[in-house]
């Protein structure tokens, strides 16, 4: 009995690797049955079997868990064994490396890098002074089905309900809109605050502007949101503006220390254990804010080893980070961050 690597080795793996050697259970097909399906019913009783017959020896630690810890080179389905389990070993290592991954951020290899896009909704006083139909009108015939009658519009779709009215009343002429009271009361007037800092002095609205300028006039006055996108689908959408991951980069005498926030969308955990196998470094995780603020209920900040600015942005959103080298191990990844949602605030002494 020869004991050598690749041993010891699972005895689930020489089972499902080798059926040419297991004559007395199986005219040795592609896949062996199921262990509880043979005529031994447990895999002690199998390998207390092989063992009387010299085949292999095994060791049972902890109790249930057997290994193979020797094999009779002489058996050429042992020859066999030997060279085709460190293969079986790298498979099943990548395999349950791409799981965990797929479960902790939907296939981030695969993830398509995701992007912002800004919507907004008419108020109702502005519809009602214009007679136009409401937000959720407006969209009801955009082509995402989760904007569809949502109220969120895209600035093109504002454009054309604003260009709609200059039409309807007969404002509009080669791109340029004349401004009537309606649209000068609603998106031309001055607050309490441009009145006091213009000291009394006379206010003259334009009369008339360009389809575009009277847009970016009516864009104050519209409520902001967003939606984050991965192609042509919209993964999700809010009001205001989507959160974002903030990098705090250190430089203490000779070496770096990074603070990761806001990863609200994924585990901190579960990230930080990833990125520490991947790239071979030290990286946890903190419930403790310090300087940096409290952490919110429930979340944690990311704390890396070293400055890794590049190599985190590029697996955030699968963008390669501007300037400098990024490790090759950060290629072919995404968490599903959108695009330009990456803050990077250096300390003093960072470059």
């Amino acid at each position: 009995m020869l004991s050598k690597p690749p041993l010891p080795a699972a005895w689930s793996s020489l089972y499902a690797a080798l059926p040419p050697l297991l004559p007395l259970l199986l005219p040795a097909p592609a896949v062996p049955p199921a262990i509880k399906d043979t005529t031994h019913g447990s895999p002690k009783a199998l390998l207390l079997h092989l063992s009387a017959l010299k085949h292999l020896s095994f060791a049972e630690a902890p109790p249930g868990s057997f290994s193979v810890t020797a094999l009779n080179l002489s058996s050429p389905a042992a020859s066999k064994f030997k060279r085709e389990h460190g293969a079986l070993l790298a498979a099943e290592k990548g395999r349950r490396s791409e799981e965990r991954l797929a479960e902790a951020s939907g296939d981030p290899a695969r993830c398509p890098p995701t992007k912002i896009a800004h919507l907004f909704r008419i108020p109702a006083p502005i519809t009602s002074a214009l007679s136009l139909p409401t937000s959720a009108e407006l969209s009801a015939s955009a082509k995402s089905p989760a904007r569809a009658g949502s109220g969120w519009l895209t600035g093109g779709e504002v454009r054309q309900a604003l260009a709609r009215y200059a039409e309807r009343e007969g404002l509009l002429a080669a791109g340029t809109v004349a401004l009537d009271p309606a649209l000068t009361q609603l998106f031309y007037r001055r607050t309490k605050r441009e009145k006091a800092a213009a000291g009394g002095e006379v206010y003259r609205p334009p009369e008339s502007a360009l389809l575009p300028e009277l847009v970016a006039a009516a864009a104050p006055h519209l409520t902001p949101g967003y939606a984050v996108c991965a192609g042509s689908s919209v993964l999700s959408m809010g009001s205001g503006s989507p959160g974002s991951v903030e990098l705090f980069v250190e430089k203490h005498r000779s070496t770096f220390a990074m603070r990761a926030r806001g990863l609200e969308t994924i585990d901190p955990a579960v990230f930080a254990r990833e990125f520490s196998a991947r790239f071979a470094t030290a990286c946890s995780t903190t419930s403790d804010g310090g300087k940096y603020g409290v952490c919110k209920p429930g979340r944690a900040d990311v704390v890396f080893q070293g400055d890794w600015r590049g190599e985190v942005g590029r697996i955030l959103t699968g963008e390669e980070g501007k300037g400098g080298k990024v490790n090759g191990a950060a290629r072919g990844q995404c968490w599903g961050v959108p695009k330009g949602c990456v803050e990077v605030r250096k300390g003093k002494g960072v470059k």
